[in-house]
């Protein structure tokens, strides 16, 4: 809100400082017919008409001082009044006329808190700043506050900080000043940039209470940026200037990690897992794997608990490099907090050994790792063995509306394309969807029937030729069970979850897909049903991912998932010797058969311990050295390599279900 006070008064206020005596506006004598309008003017001002007063005085030729005054004053009647348009306009004719009136400065600060008030922050500031350096203390005080929020109106975020600091500098209250202060530290943290943090350090003196908060600032920039020599150089100016600042304790934190960090503790590792919050469990069953592994080491695990907070697990992978001095680092496991653990790895130079599934991870630098089956290897293993294994080039795609449906189906599809293959039809449903014929009828063409071109014509047909309406009803009834399906692909890919695969299976065979190519007595029972020979029966595979791997499937889905193939990072069954080693050892150490997080855990910190007691390595260099360099390593979920960029690779399970249940099958081709 404007203040309103006579011009006087804020000249005494404000301790307008003239830089020397200014030369006089003028001294003309005002012919006759000028000096009625000027005391006309004075009328009007007088009687609170200053727009009739201004349209008196700009007929006046002369240069005189007391048109001047009566411009100045009807400025001041509009400003008082808050017409700011009228004032806006007032001053600066007054300003552009009489440019060496005296009390121009006065008319120079109104104008600006009147550009405040209608949005033009940055006029505003050009004005105020102008005359700041013209005002005694008082006055900047209360300038300074107008200068911030004026900085602030035009997006100016360095000079917002720099007159909020002057405000703080100069305030005679304990409340102003932490009010400016704390603006200081909210503009710092979210709206300066880089650039203006380094002007600002070097632009603000020492003695400005805002001083070391902009060090610290700049400080933690060249941290993120990893720029050590200047980090170390912002920090100890910072302690030798302002020993006593409420951020030097930081401070000397940050040195003492800095003077450490070359420190490693070769045989500590760090573990970052959810051991509280919703995902308690998940944490707990990877770490029953981490701890089987180790188990009989002499290897140190420091735990740290994410929480499933991305914030979380940034500080505790901060603490866990600079504070532990861990060589490495293995986890997390939620995709929510691992790209932000990974980039503080990163920063930090420290391995890190990730279980996430998040896509694109390892991309964030040289020091990501990761050991997790991901939807992106599922899907080319997938095609890989439908495409090379069982010849089939054209594929359909039913899939739920979810990240893990969206996803998988997305990776699958430009799989199927980069080798060559064909999508022929994709229909996706809802996460809640229990019904499934019509999404399936979609799929094969007897859904939107105006588009079948023999049921149109045989429809078309009958009600031409059949005139009594209910066998006319029964006949189109007939023709549309005998439409047969478009079935113009040799596979269908599901990926989603065992519940839902129980119910579109059924709902396949429905609509007349037939799905168990391997059971012969059901294929000869339906060639002899449909009058055809066994081989004239049209079969399509099903395909899925790891959601399928239970055994819940085998009794949801009956004879309708017999055949079916699908992919897991994992299977407790299966005959591979280093997988029913862990298995032995993992239920005589916990009383429980494991899971694909329990083996992948496992196999991480058994690939870490490898490297730790093998090679030896004393540096987080050396470490992922020879992390690289991992090729072949026989674990729970198969003999893993970390390839080109960084990723584990290994041959994943493919399973398929009988009549006995979910089994292992060979993804070679036979010779």
């Amino acid at each position: 809100m404007l203040r309103q006070a006579p011009a006087t008064v804020f000249a005494l206020c404000l301790g307008i400082a003239l830089l020397g005596c200014p030369k006089r506006v003028g001294s003309n004598e005002l012919d006759a017919t000028s000096r009625e309008k000027v005391d006309q003017a004075r009328l009007q001002i007088e009687t609170g008409r200053p727009d009739e007063a201004v349209r008196l005085l700009n007929d006046v030729p002369e240069a005189s001082n007391e048109v001047a005054q009566l411009l100045f004053e009807a400025a001041e009647a509009h400003y008082r009044a808050r017409e700011l348009g009228p004032a806006r306009q007032g001053y600066r004719d007054l300003l552009a006329r009489f440019p060496l009136f005296p009390d121009n400065d006065t008319a120079r600060y109104h104008l600006a808190l009147v550009q405040l008030e209608l949005n033009e922050p940055r006029d505003a500031l050009q004005t105020l700043s102008a005359l700041y350096p013209r005002l005694n203390d008082d006055g900047r005080l209360e300038a300074a506050g107008h200068l911030a929020r004026a900085s602030e109106g035009a997006r100016q975020w360095g000079e917002a900080v720099r007159w909020h600091g002057e405000r703080a500098q100069r305030a005679r209250d304990e409340a102003t000043q932490q009010a400016a202060m704390q603006r200081v530290f909210e503009l710092l943290e979210s709206r300066v940039s880089f650039m203006d943090v380094a002007r600002l350090a070097q632009q603000i003196e020492p003695s400005s209470p805002t001083w070391a908060l902009v060090q610290f600032k700049l400080a933690k920039i060249f941290a993120h940026l990893r720029d050590r020599p200047r980090l170390r150089e912002t920090l100890e100016t910072l302690l030798a200037h302002a020993p006593g600042s409420p951020w030097a304790p930081e401070a000397q934190t940050m040195l003492a990690r800095l003077d450490r960090r070359q420190e490693v503790k070769p045989d500590t590792i760090g573990l970052l897992l959810p051991l509280s919050g919703r995902f308690k469990s998940i944490g707990e069953t990877v770490l029953a794997g981490v701890q089987l592994a180790l188990k009989g080491s002499n290897i140190r695990i420091v735990t740290r608990d994410s929480a499933g907070e991305p914030a979380q697990a940034r500080r505790a992978v901060a603490e866990l490099a600079e504070d532990e001095q861990v060589i490495a680092i293995l986890g997390p496991v939620l995709a929510s907090v691992s790209e932000d653990a990974a980039a503080e790895a990163e920063l930090q130079e420290t391995p890190i050994f990730t279980l996430s599934r998040a896509e694109g991870l390892t991309d964030i630098g040289p020091h990501v790792f990761r050991n997790m089956l991901t939807n992106s290897a599922q899907a080319a293993a997938l095609v890989d063995y439908a495409m090379r294994v069982k010849g089939f080039k054209r594929f359909a795609l039913l899939y739920p509306n979810i990240p893990y449906g969206n996803e998988l189906a997305s990776y699958f599809w430009d799989e199927v394309e980069a080798r060559g293959g064909e999508i022929r039809g994709a229909e996706s449903y809802d996460a809640d969807q229990t019904t499934f014929g019509p999404v399936v009828k979609k799929l094969v063409g007897r859904y939107y029937l105006d588009q079948r071109e023999e049921f149109v014509y045989k429809r078309r047909e009958i009600i031409e030729k059949v005139k009594d309406p209910y066998r006319q009803r029964k006949m189109i009834e007939d023709a549309y069970s005998k439409l047969p399906p478009i079935i113009d692909f040799d596979a269908i890919f599901i990926p989603d979850y065992y519940k839902n695969v129980g119910l579109v299976a059924p709902a396949l065979a429905v609509e007349d897909v037939i799905t168990n190519a391997c059971d012969k007595r059901d294929l000869e029972r339906i060639a002899k049903t449909t009058g055809r020979t066994p081989g004239q029966v049209k079969t399509v595979q099903l395909l899925g991912a790891n959601g399928w791997n239970f055994d819940e499937l085998v009794e949801r889905g009956g004879k309708f998932v017999q055949c079916s193939v699908f992919v897991d990072g994992f299977f407790e069954k299966s005959d591979r010797k280093e997988t029913q080693a862990f298995v032995e050892a993992f239920r005589k150490a916990t009383g429980r058969a494991p899971s694909l997080l329990e083996a992948s855990g496992y196999d991480t910190a058994l690939i870490t311990r490898h490297i730790l007691e093998t090679q030896r390595p004393t540096t987080r260099a050396a470490f992922r050295e020879a992390l690289t360099r991992v090729k072949d390593f026989p674990g729970a979920t198969g003999r893993t390599t970390i390839n080109q960029k960084r990723e584990a690779e290994k041959p994943l399970f493919m399973l398929s279900i009988d009549r006995d249940g979910i089994g292992e099958i060979d993804s070679e081709i036979k010779s």
